[in-house]
């Protein structure tokens, strides 16, 4: 298990349009509380509400960045086109080098 085997720290930072846009969001949560190198931020983007462990708006730089050591993290990125490309252009506006920026880009 990558759990098991590393002492990586995992985060997700995930992002939705909707709560019910959400898939595998049981499944994420459980996992977090199972393995505590694991955290997870959702966002929720186009409906507004008071759900525990959601944000109700966009990711901004600040989610990003606030961590030790960002710039020397590997970041994969993936989703709508604009998404990938606005979110890529930010990390390395932040000091992120593009070696460590892997895309997934979906139409």
């Amino acid at each position: 298990s990558l759990f098991r085997a590393s002492a990586v720290k995992i985060r997700l930072l995930y992002s939705t349009k909707t709560a019910a846009d959400m898939p595998f969001g049981v499944e994420l949560y459980h996992l977090t509380r199972h393995h505590p190198s694991l955290s997870i931020e959702r966002f929720v983007t186009r409906e507004s509400g008071a759900s525990s462990g959601l944000k109700y708006r966009r990711m901004r730089t600040d989610d990003m960045v606030n961590q030790d050591n960002f710039k020397e993290s590997e970041y994969l990125i993936s989703g709508s086109l604009n998404f990938v490309l606005d979110l890529k252009n930010t990390l390395i506006g932040a000091g992120v080098s593009r070696e460590h920026i892997l895309t997934e880009a979906y139409f």
